[in-house]
């Protein structure tokens, strides 16, 4: 009955899931995959009904409702928001890394957060932890970069495989001579320091192209 049922759901028979509903049916067995077809089949209707016929509520719920269907679902459910306030985080600081990324600076500002970028244990992206400024140095986007700094980014703050904003400047080829020096230099005017440290050839390197205007 499950598949029937399922099917029913995905495929917008909603007469059918209507009767079953009111027949009852093992919440248990049914209730999820029950709602996961609606949802799927984007039928809100149905969802609603089966949100509405009582079937159980977890915390898995709220999260695929907010992932996968229709907001407006999330009426029907008990107010949660120690749940849906940090899915709405995260979904806006995905926006704002992919502004980042996309360097557009109107959109970063429209989405900042000041606390983003100060919270010592949230990182943001991808498997290497890279913070807001590290996305922003990989690709020198300067205009970003000042953005972050004159709102107290964390300078020397690492990614996951120990590299600083001022270091991925260095590595950035995707962007002109010129702009990667007005990146480096900017960084440096904010107390960025390289790391892992420049030294030997790549020391000398830096200072021959004059992105490295201090001893």
């Amino acid at each position: 009955m499950t598949t029937c049922l399922g099917l029913a759901a995905y495929n917008g028979q909603r007469e059918i899931v209507a009767d079953a509903l009111k027949k009852g049916i093992d919440w248990d067995a049914e209730g999820p995959y029950l709602l996961s077809s609606a949802i799927f089949g984007r039928n809100w209707d149905i969802a609603r009904d089966i949100l509405r016929s009582g079937m159980p509520i977890t915390d898995s719920t709220y999260s695929h409702i907010y992932y996968y269907a229709d907001h407006s679902l999330l009426d029907e459910l008990p107010p949660r928001p120690d749940i849906l306030v940090p899915l709405l985080e995260e979904t806006l600081q995905a926006k704002l890394v992919e502004a980042i990324i996309e360097g557009d600076l109107n959109q970063v500002r429209t989405l900042f957060k000041k606390d983003w970028v100060d919270l010592e244990s949230k990182h943001l992206g991808d498997k290497l932890s890279r913070r807001l400024i590290h996305y922003a140095a990989r690709d020198c986007r300067y205009e970003i970069l000042k953005f972050l700094l004159e709102a107290n980014a964390k300078v020397n703050e690492l990614t996951g495989d120990n590299h600083s904003a001022l270091t991925l400047v260095t590595q950035c080829s995707e962007t002109s001579k010129k702009n990667r020096k007005k990146c480096f230099r900017l960084i440096r005017a904010h107390g960025g320091e390289m790391t892992p440290s420049a030294n030997g050839w790549f020391e000398e390197w830096l200072f021959s192209q004059g992105v490295w205007n201090s001893r």
